[in-house]
């Protein structure tokens, strides 16, 4: 067993609510500035706009350019990255410990101020449409970009968070300012400390540099109810070239707060969340059709994508695709084994010491209860809450989340080969060709 998890809730430090991870390992503190509200909250027509702001950010002040910026940090002994989700935008720092007030003056001076110049608002939606011109020849991204957008059709879950060309072109500085002034209002900041770092320090930082982004808690809404698919469509994503086709999978899995979370993500690792799981066993081991096969849960506030993943040979796509509508069914129909019900717990209670290891990672995951509200009782009861899973838990679970003749599939390569045998798959009820001129 690891061990036990504890959670405190956040310290308001100059209203800002505000975490500390201490650890002497290292000389090195990782700082995180956390501002709620994300790409989910982009207008339609501007999908790729929270992605957009945090990297104009970066483009310097009024008194310094990029490069500035940049080296800036990089004296420091620093660096400095973005992570744009769905409800919310993190920007992480790293820095040796003796230099982290100069590191966190200049970062929080240049959230607070960026210059966001024409030039380089420009430049940014630049390099972003330059990004989705390579991102078509990846045929995973391609796949699972048609996956969401079929899931959640008029949906922010459905909405790409690296924007459309469309939707880029469409997005102004005007925008971009707009955007970043509402990103950092006051209430929308959580920070966390982790590393060589102590409280009385923390609080003296906070609130000498963090203090403008104090206030009463902002609040974010939730986006709208998703709702499942009846029937089973597939997507065609048409590459008259390849050898190799990507398969995708799934439906609706769960969001926060379900009470059949536990025993479903219990289910899902013995199905595909660990190598000698049955996807791995079935696909690889027994046929041969692809390296590797996996299913994934996501959640969030609302529910989110169950997924089920491989990429076979051209010969082996339609059994292969034929073969995992079979064990979805199945494996809801008749649940998992015993053996399966040990190991699955056993990969999740024993692999947890991997998001443990160091003080960052715990400070990311606490972090991620504070900004996605996701129930304490998921981090610091985790061990206990997957042994005490049963069988007929994960029975339950499946029947009442999990539709086995309903979805969305995704199958990119040849539609001149695949189409016809796709066709002839019991229980697709529909198959759509999709160019990939026409993948937003």
């Amino acid at each position: 067993m690891s061990q036990p998890r504890t959670f405190v809730e956040p310290v308001r430090i100059a209203g800002v609510p505000t975490l500390v991870e201490p650890s002497r390992a290292l000389p090195l503190v990782d700082v995180s500035l956390c501002f709620r509200g994300g790409v989910h909250d982009d207008p339609s027509t501007h999908a790729g706009l929270t992605r957009v702001v945090a990297r104009a950010v970066r483009m310097g002040t009024a008194k310094r350019t990029a490069a500035a910026f940049e080296e800036a940090i990089a004296g420091l002994g620093g660096r400095l990255s973005a992570d744009v989700g769905g409800r919310s935008v993190r920007f992480h720092g790293t820095v040796i410990a003796r230099n982290l007030e100069p590191f966190l003056a200049l970062v929080a001076g240049a959230l607070a101020e960026p210059a966001l110049r024409d030039a380089d608002v420009r430049r940014v939606l630049r390099e972003a449409r330059a990004e989705l011109i390579s991102l078509r020849d990846d045929d995973r991204f391609l796949a699972g970009r048609v996956f969401r957008e079929a899931l959640f059709p008029d949906h922010p879950y459905g909405r790409p968070s690296v924007g459309t060309d469309a939707t880029l072109r469409a997005i102004r500085t005007a925008d971009v300012r707009a955007r970043h002034a509402e990103l950092v209002a006051p209430g929308r900041l959580v920070v966390g400390f982790a590393g060589d770092v102590d409280e009385a320090t923390v609080r003296t930082l906070v609130e000498r540099y963090l203090a403008r982004f104090g206030g009463r808690a902002a609040r974010v809404p939730a986006p709208a109810p998703t709702h499942a698919p009846r029937g089973l469509v597939v997507h065609v994503v048409d590459k008259p070239d390849r050898t190799q086709s990507q398969i995708i999978l799934g439906g609706l899995g769960v969001r926060y707060g379900d009470p059949h979370h536990f025993p479903l993500q219990v289910g899902n690792v013995a199905f595909g969340g660990m190598f000698s799981g049955r996807l791995m066993t079935e696909v690889r081991v027994k046929r041969g059709y692809s390296y590797g096969a996996s299913s994934r849960l996501g959640m969030d506030v609302r529910r989110e994508a169950f997924v089920i993943s491989t990429f076979p040979t051209l010969e082996h796509t339609v059994p292969c695709f034929e073969l995992l509508h079979t064990l979805r069914a199945r494996w809801v129909d008749r649940g998992i084994t015993p053996a399966e019900l040990r190991g699955a717990k056993s990969c999740l209670v024993h692999g947890r010491c991997f998001d443990d290891d160091t003080p960052s990672k715990r400070l990311d995951a606490k972090l991620d209860l504070v900004l996605t509200g996701e129930p304490v009782s998921h981090y610091v009861d985790f061990d206990e809450k997957v042994s005490a899973v049963r069988r007929a838990d994960v029975a339950a679970a499946l029947e009442a989340r999990i539709a086995p003749r309903d979805g969305v599939g995704v199958v990119v390569g040849p539609a001149k080969t695949l189409v016809p045998a796709l066709g002839r798959v019991a229980g697709v009820d529909a198959i759509r060709v999709v160019s990939v001129r026409d993948v937003r």
